[in-house]
């Protein structure tokens, strides 16, 4: 494990302790409580070469998503997200939605990846995933539809 993660392990335990101690609730609640404060207030940070980075980054929602049709090429396509997602965003929430009257095969996958991430979807459905950004928010999407599938992006993390 790297020595860094085992510090903030440390500091982590140490500062569960002393939440313990101030509660008088059982240790499965306070556990909870924890989790809910580390993880909705995103203040776990650690230091890595001289920078401060959030180890439990923060999600945006997006209320316009970049919503779109594709033209079900049946082969993955580049999709550039940088209208609505900032640079220094980590990863993306995409929604796929099935208009169809019948199924499809549909799914994203982090730019220049070579996993198949993609599944069959019903009629009439939809399924969400989260994809890894890179650097210019690029992101590949594959659908064997022609015309009835949206894809939107649901929010980012940063």
């Amino acid at each position: 494990m790297n020595t860094d993660y085992k510090e903030e392990l440390q500091k982590l335990r140490a500062e569960f302790d002393l939440f313990k101690q101030k509660t008088e609730k059982n240790i499965f609640s306070n556990l909870i409580v924890f989790f809910k404060k580390v993880l909705f207030n995103g203040d776990v940070k650690t230091m890595r070469s001289g920078a401060e980075y959030n180890l439990v980054p923060t999600y945006v929602e997006v209320s316009a998503g970049l919503s779109t049709t594709t033209i079900g090429t049946s082969s993955w396509e580049d999709w550039d997200l940088s209208s609505v997602v900032p640079v220094g965003a980590l990863y993306a929430d995409i929604a796929i939605v099935n208009r169809a009257d019948s199924e499809f095969v549909a799914g994203v996958r982090e730019n220049g990846g070579t996993t198949n991430r993609y599944r069959y979807l019903p009629n009439d459905s939809s399924i969400m995933y989260t994809v890894v950004l890179d650097s210019g928010r690029i992101i590949e999407r594959y659908c064997s539809d022609n015309g009835s599938t949206n894809f939107a992006v649901m929010g980012y993390y940063i």
